[in-house]
């Protein structure tokens, strides 16, 4: 069984303090039965594959407390009663992921699906690939509907293509800071920290490698010795794809401090005033 969820701020109230909260919540949500999920300002749309009603219930209990219980100290609603929705097939579930992912597109706050860090937009399309989520089992569900994710993407809004990974070319000379190229890493695998995991940091070594920059500044920004480093060549792997797709676009590109800030670029007209009104 698959159900939709929507959770909602008391009286439309922000439930989301900034970007970071939104992040740490996202976290907060994860769980083994969730299949796609958007955060918004003043709601959550989630979609749970659950035994029964009474299992997504549960879920959503569990998922309303982890927020309620600290909602006041961030300054936040608390969460409304749930509204649940049984969706009938997979054509249900198609519709509903992809009117959930356009969410942001609809409220102006980002031109494009793809650049709205706080959906599972990017794990479908296959630009992030993080410990905490999966959306193999949203994919496999959607398989009879769409042979790709572009279907997925045209339905949700999407503007431009997604990008292509394509075979990496060797630079002849850096065209991206190695902050920027750290940013987007983190990006894919969803980490906070730049090279939390082993994974990451071989992602690193081998985007920053075929961005043609030298091992003694790589290893310099990784806080490796330049032995260390010699050991982590540039690899062509779906990861190392994914990432420099993501530098090449500016919906996905990192600008900011985090990698889950949205690009400039990417930014739709109430995002902006979001934006302005938080400096």
């Amino acid at each position: 069984m698959v159900v939709a969820v929507e959770l909602r701020g008391m009286y439309r109230a922000r439930i989301f303090r900034d970007s970071d909260d939104q992040l740490a919540r996202m976290l907060d949500m994860s769980c083994p039965e969730l299949i796609a999920f958007c955060l918004m300002g003043t709601h959550v749309h989630l979609v749970l594959e659950v035994d029964s009603e009474d299992h997504a219930n549960a879920v959503v209990r569990r998922i309303a407390n982890r927020h309620d219980r600290t909602a006041a100290e961030r300054g936040v609603a608390m969460l409304d009663e749930p509204h649940l929705q049984v969706l009938a097939d997979d054509y249900a579930v198609f519709r509903y992921v992809a009117y959930a992912h356009a969410n942001p597109v609809k409220a102006e706050m980002v031109a494009d699906p793809l650049g709205w860090a706080f959906s599972s937009h990017r794990d479908v399309c296959g630009m992030r690939k993080a410990s905490w989520y999966s959306a193999d089992r949203i994919l496999a569900l959607m398989g009879r509907q769409l042979e790709d994710a572009s279907g997925l993407h045209d339905r949700a809004g999407g503007r431009l293509a997604v990008p292509g990974l394509v075979e990496p070319v060797q630079g002849a000379q850096p065209a991206e800071t190695l902050v920027v190229i750290a940013h987007a890493v983190a990006g894919f695998f969803g980490h906070a920290q730049l090279h939390e995991t082993p994974a990451a940091r071989r992602c690193f070594a081998s985007v920053a490698r075929f961005e043609a920059w030298p091992t003694k500044s790589i290893a310099a920004h990784m806080g490796k010795s330049i032995r260390q480093v010699n050991r982590l060549p540039a690899e062509d792997t779906p990861a190392v794809r994914a990432v420099l797709a993501m530098l090449r676009d500016p919906r996905l590109r990192p600008t900011g401090a985090h990698w889950w800030v949205v690009p400039a670029e990417a930014r739709g007209p109430n995002l902006w005033l979001d934006w302005r009104a938080a400096r």
